[in-house]
């Protein structure tokens, strides 16, 4: 389509406007559903990734970096600087004479018709021109936007952002604890966090203070996030590890009664950090604090007689 037409037939410049807006709209879906898309497979390949294989803090970093600059990347691509640029309307023009073909040919020969070289045979009769505009017009002014502008390809991609939601979804809704935990083991890679695993430990008084010289118990009660009891690991530890980074581990053995691991440590004298793994799973670092036991080193003793023998009040010092 000629650049020249756009002043000539009214209607023609509002309609590649219209058409340019709706490049626009289709352009912003499109860029944000691909975003969308590309940020949730990273937290679900992340978030898999862990559930099987328990990750360590590092590499739940790197995979965050990833994912992180590959949303930027695909953001920057195909989200935001194709807003910071137009189509032409020769582009869009061309987009009109392709759907359609016969406008095109009575703009053409309309043009032809107003060319000031224009011979007597090439001009025609005033009215057969007047007749020709007024049906370029008409057709101009039934054309829509969506006409032109195809969007198959949004809704695609919008269909795409919608399963990839849905499936994100899923798995907070059926296993809400282990998602919501995988989420924060991805987010917060150093985290003191627990294995996101089905099977966990529940330790009763995880972080304690304990007195100096003591004998301490600690207790793991297998539990599974599904609901349904799975088999009992078989060879569970209690790893601890002191203030001079050194790591030691202990078994714990299974009370079959009390359906729990127990680990016992003899005369308590530092404070450590510990936690408990075994069958896949881990929790996270407890710290058991030790501290001297409180005594007595002061007392008072306030002596209040009856008021009818008229002795005072006494106070007392001294253990």
């Amino acid at each position: 389509m000629s650049s020249g037409a756009l002043p000539q037939i009214p209607g023609l410049q509002s309609l590649l406007g219209r058409c340019q807006s709706l490049v626009r709209v289709h352009t912003c879906v499109r860029g944000l559903a691909e975003t969308l898309c590309v940020l949730i497979l990273c937290i679900l390949v992340c978030g898999i990734a862990d559930y099987l294989l328990v990750l360590p803090g590092t590499v739940r970093a790197g995979s965050l970096a990833i994912g992180v600059c590959s949303t930027l990347a695909v953001a920057w691509r195909r989200f935001l600087r194709p807003l910071m640029f137009s189509a032409s309307n020769a582009e869009l023009g061309a987009a009109v004479d392709l759907k359609f073909p016969e406008l095109q040919e009575s703009i053409a020969t309309l043009i032809s018709m107003e060319r000031p070289d224009a011979t007597a045979s090439e001009l025609g009769s005033a009215q057969m021109r007047n007749r020709i505009y007024q049906h370029v017009e008409m057709q101009v002014s039934a054309i829509r936007p969506t006409q032109v502008v195809p969007s198959g390809t949004t809704w695609h991609r919008f269909m795409m952002l919608a399963i990839a939601g849905a499936v994100l979804s899923l798995p907070f809704v059926i296993w809400p604890s282990s998602a919501q935990l995988l989420l924060q083991r991805l987010l917060m890679p150093f985290a003191n966090l627990a294995a996101a695993t089905n099977l966990y430990f529940d330790v009763p008084q995880g972080d304690r203070v304990v007195a100096t010289g003591t004998d301490v118990t600690f207790v793991a009660i297998p539990q599974w996030r599904n609901g349904a009891t799975g088999d009992v690991p078989t060879n569970v530890v209690l790893e601890m590890k002191t203030q001079d980074d050194r790591l030691e581990e202990m078994a714990m053995s299974w009370d079959e009664s009390q359906r729990q691991f127990t680990a016992s440590l003899v005369d308590a004298r530092q404070t450590l950090q510990y936690r408990v793994t075994g069958g896949g799973a881990s929790t996270e670092w407890f710290t058991m604090t030790v501290a001297e036991a409180p005594r007595i080193v002061a007392a008072t003793l306030i002596e209040t007689p009856p008021a009818y023998t008229g002795h005072p009040v006494r106070t007392i010092d001294g253990v």
